[in-house]
């Protein structure tokens, strides 16, 4: 699995993207790095691009232990906003499952299938 991340502060937005076969170890990684963006810049609102990502081979308990991972690592982690942009329906589902661990934290996280629409979400919300 290959990641980047991109920081658009004249949108307030960090872009995390995530390629080929989904990783708990990488997607960690690819975490911890939104968090020392997010630190440096103060921009709390993240754009998670999953279109080039498979997640074949995940299991619900991997899913799990990313969100339940996320939340343990950062008990400081402030309010923030963000939104999973996926292209197949086995990553959707996914996607909508880490949604539901995670509720109980403070991010606001949302699913979606296109990167404007993602985009629209992440602008117009306070």
């Amino acid at each position: 699995m290959e990641w980047s991340i991109d920081v658009n502060e004249t949108q307030g937005i960090i872009t995390v993207t995530l390629h080929g076969q989904l990783e708990v170890e990488g997607t960690l990684e690819a975490l911890k790095s939104l968090w020392a963006e997010e630190d440096r810049t103060g921009i709390n609102r993240a754009l998670w691009d999953f279109r080039e990502m498979v997640a074949g081979g995940v299991t619900t308990v991997h899913l799990r232990e990313m969100a339940n991972r996320h939340l343990r690592d950062r008990p400081d982690l402030p309010e923030s906003l963000a939104a999973i942009v996926v292209s197949r329906d086995l990553e959707f589902g996914m996607a909508r499952m880490v949604e539901a661990f995670v509720s109980q934290g403070p991010v606001d996280m949302q699913i979606f299938r296109s990167m404007s629409e993602a985009s629209n979400w992440l602008a117009e919300e306070d």
